[in-house]
């Protein structure tokens, strides 16, 4: 099965290379700054030393932030450095959820150590954890939404995008998760809309954070 990165990212770099999608400038998703300030720190991190710790650390701190394309560019190179290091990253933040249980990064990354693991619904679990600490948070949502595709429950996945895109209507890569979930039941206009929109967000996007 192709990794939802992957996926995206093929996509996003197709339509960024048609330039009618690229025609009408749309608003973008706006980092919080905590999240930009998690992106630096592991930027850092990683700039100082390149491993399965700061890669993972970094894609987090892209996914988590609507950086879709520049986390599965960091999550594609862990194998290279550490062929299994799923169970590591539970052996790693299992404890933190204890320790900091309102901390949400940390069932964040847990819940992508699960989905890389295979235990899709142990990962939905941690990002409902999320939702409950932050009820808003979109990408939490997203990701749900990705494991609901997987599974074929379109119509759940349907639900769930709109709901975090009327929280956050320029979040590119919900749009294609909805895009994909309306293809998937043969809502072709819906596909089309949702997946123009997503061009010109990306289109936008890249020159307003060109420095990640």
């Amino acid at each position: 099965m192709k990794s939802f990165f992957a996926v995206l990212g093929v996509l996003f770099s197709l339509l960024l290379g048609m330039s009618f999608f690229q025609v009408q400038a749309a608003s973008v998703y706006v980092i919080p700054e905590s999240h930009l300030l998690d992106i630096r720190q592991a930027k850092a991190a990683y700039d100082k030393k390149v491993d399965a710790d700061t890669l993972f650390e970094l894609a987090m701190a892209y996914a988590y932030s609507g950086l879709i394309e520049k986390g599965w560019g960091m999550l594609k190179h862990i194998p290279e450095n550490d062929r299994d290091y799923a169970p590591k990253v539970l052996t790693k933040y299992e404890p933190l959820v204890f320790s900091e249980p309102k901390e949400w990064r940390h069932h964040f990354k847990l819940a992508f150590a699960y989905y890389f693991k295979g235990d899709k619904k142990e990962a939905i679990k941690r990002f409902q954890t999320v939702l409950t600490i932050d009820p808003k948070h979109i990408w939490a949502m997203g990701f749900i939404a990705l494991i609901y595709g997987e599974q074929e429950r379109y119509d759940e996945a349907i639900v769930l995008c709109k709901k975090a895109l009327a929280i956050e209507p320029n979040a590119a890569a919900i749009h294609f998760l909805l895009g994909e979930a309306y293809r998937k039941t043969g809502n072709t206009m819906g596909f089309l809309s949702e997946i123009m929109t997503v061009g010109r967000i990306k289109a936008s996007e890249k020159f307003v954070y060109p420095d990640f």
